[in-house]
């Protein structure tokens, strides 16, 4: 673990925390104005332009996480490598021509083109990484280069623990992981530790990477095994994130954990320490021939905000 590695999860954890605390519901910035200075004789000053409206839940991933505002200062996730291992990606989504920067598939029968029956990861790569395009005000990090491991063809199909998949993306530089997937357990009554252990320390130590994992919705107390690991695992505490699911209200302030009925977010629990919490309510264009058709809830969702932070902060 390297110093840089921990500045950087420190980094994610105080931009986000900053925004969703302290974040305006117009526009991502502060409510003050500096005082304008007296127009000079014979001159006119410019009128104020009216404030930004931003709705929610379209711009929750952007606005009140701050994404927005960094954007707009130039940070945007260029020459960062995020590796995104799900079910793939549709290439034909406008918000992601162009985006994709390398695919390979580890499901049994996979194409090598890059595609995605399931929809979960295209959702992913959207509201990471998308491109602004009708319909979509962008991902949070627009320039990030994707990486995506197919190691998904359903819900109940996530080859989540592909030692190959890891390998390939960190031969390809890839150090930020986004892992929106665990099993539905909690980490407290987990028997996992091991298998954990001996499955990441490893990629810990080629990669010296950042993994963030989605907490899960099932609306227990503790997050899944996978998103607990430390608990289980010390050695692995500061290359670990987990995600959950905050509430975004209407007018774009934090509003507690998301505890609705369709996918409610586990809690930090017992991993306060390296969890942190994103907006998980987003909207994106709708996947073709899925169920994923422009609404969605979850700490998949969320992962893959902080996942996008973290791309932004390592371009700073």
């Amino acid at each position: 673990m390297t110093a840089r590695r921990c500045t950087l999860s420190l980094a994610i954890a105080a931009a986000l925390a900053l925004s969703l605390t302290a974040c305006s519901g117009g526009g991502g910035g502060t409510n003050v104005r500096p005082t304008p200075s007296p127009a000079q004789p014979g001159t006119t000053s410019n009128p104020t332009p009216p404030p930004v409206t931003y709705t929610y839940p379209e711009y929750s991933h952007l606005v009140p996480t701050g994404a927005l505002a960094a954007q707009q200062e130039g940070f945007t996730g260029k020459g960062v490598d995020v590796g995104i291992l799900d079910s793939g990606v549709d290439p034909s989504l406008a918000d992601l021509q162009g985006r994709i920067t390398w695919f390979k598939s580890y499901i049994t029968g996979g194409s090598q083109s890059p595609n995605d029956t399931f929809g979960h990861g295209s959702v992913i790569a959207q509201i990471l990484g998308g491109s602004a395009v009708s319909g979509f005000p962008g991902g949070v990090a627009p320039d990030a280069n994707l990486y995506i491991a197919q190691i998904a063809s359903s819900e109940n199909n996530y080859l989540g623990y592909d030692t190959q998949a890891f390998q390939d993306l960190i031969g390809q530089g890839v150090r930020i992981f986004n892992m929106s997937y665990g099993p539905f357990d909690e980490v407290t009554s987990s028997t996992s530790g091991p298998f954990y252990a001996n499955f990441f320390n490893p990629l810990i130590q080629q990669s010296d990477g950042l993994f963030v994992v989605a907490a899960m919705n099932q609306g227990n107390p503790q997050p899944s095994s996978l998103a607990g690991l430390p608990y289980l695992d010390p050695a692995a505490l500061e290359n670990w994130i987990a995600v959950v699911n905050v509430n975004i209200s209407s007018t774009g302030q934090p509003d507690g954990l998301y505890t609705g009925s369709i996918a409610p977010s586990n809690a930090c629990g017992v991993a306060a320490q390296w969890c942190i919490s994103a907006p998980g309510e987003v909207q994106y264009l709708p996947i073709a021939g899925t169920t994923y058709g422009g609404l969605g809830y979850g700490t998949s969702f969320a992962t893959a905000v902080v996942s996008g932070v973290a791309a932004l902060v390592s371009q700073a």
